[in-house]
C-alpha cells in the first residue's frame, strides 16, 4: 500500500482515537504498507515469542488476547481496532472440541472455533460496560469454494461462493434491531459508512457509498 493512501486507521487517528491491529497472518505483515496510521501494529514480524521464523500463521485465540489486552487497558482513549482473524484457511485444522464435533467438516469447525471467539470478545467488552460504546462490524475477505466448480479453496473463480462474504454492523446509535439488507453491499463501502457515522474527514477520493 503506497504512503499516499489514506487509511481508516489515519483518519480515526487523526481524530484523536487511538488505534492498532493485531494480524494472524504473515500476508498482511506491516511490510506491505498497512501499518500506516496505526499506534500498534501487532504481526506475525514483531510478536515476540508467539510465532517461529517461517510461521505463517497463530491462532486467533492468541490474536483476540493480546487484542482484548490492549483494548482493555486502564485509561485507554476511544480506539479503533482492526483484529484479523485466518483461521478459516487451509489446513483446515481447528482446535478441540471443534475438530472433533466437526470432523466431517474441519472447515465449519474452523468457523465455529472463529464465532466462538468472536462471542468471548463481545462479551468482555459487554463485562467491561463497553458495548454500548462500542461500534462492531465484522466481514471477511472472502468465502470457500469446498468443491463447488471444482473449486476447493478460493482465488480462481467468482462464483458466489467465494465472491458473498457478511457484512454485519452492530452500532449503539442504530435501532435495536435485527434487520437483513437484501440489497448488493460491498467491502468497499465499509470505508465511506464508518466515515459518515462517526464524522471523520472524508479524503478527496474513495471508493464505495455509505451504507
Amino acid at each position: 500500500l503506497a504512503n499516499e493512501r489514506t487509511t481508516l486507521a489515519e483518519l480515526f487517528k487523526a481524530s484523536g482515537y487511538e488505534t492498532a491491529a493485531f494480524v494472524g497472518a504473515s500476508v498482511l505483515n506491516s511490510a506491505g504498507g498497512l501499518a500506516q496510521g496505526f499506534d500498534v501494529y501487532s504481526d506475525l514480524t514483531n510478536v515476540a515469542g508467539k510465532t517461529t521464523e517461517g510461521e505463517t500463521e497463530r491462532r486467533g485465540d492468541a490474536v483476540v488476547t493480546e487484542a482484548l489486552q490492549w483494548m482493555l487497558a486502564s485509561g485507554r482513549k476511544p480506539f479503533f481496532v482492526w483484529i484479523h482473524l485466518f483461521d478459516p484457511h487451509t489446513p483446515y485444522s481447528p482446535p478441540e472440541p471443534y475438530k472433533s464435533q466437526y470432523a466431517a467438516s474441519p472447515y465449519d469447525g474452523e468457523v465455529a472455533y472463529i464465532d466462538s471467539l468472536l462471542g468471548n470478545l463481545v462479551s468482555a467488552l459487554s463485562d467491561r460496560k463497553l458495548e454500548q460504546s462500542t461500534t462492531v462490524l465484522f466481514t471477511s475477505d472472502h468465502g470457500e469454494g469446498l468443491g463447488e466448480h471444482s473449486e476447493q479453496a478460493h482465488g480462481y473463480f467468482l462464483y458466489d461462493a467465494t465472491l458473498r462474504v457478511p457484512l454485519i454492523l452492530k452500532d449503539p446509535s442504530l435501532p435495536p434491531r435485527n434487520h437483513i439488507v437484501t440489497d448488493q453491499v460491498r467491502s468497499i463501502d465499509i470505508a465511506p459508512t464508518l466515515i459518515e457515522l462517526f464524522g471523520l474527514s472524508k479524503p478527496n477520493q474513495i471508493e464505495g457509498q455509505s451504507l
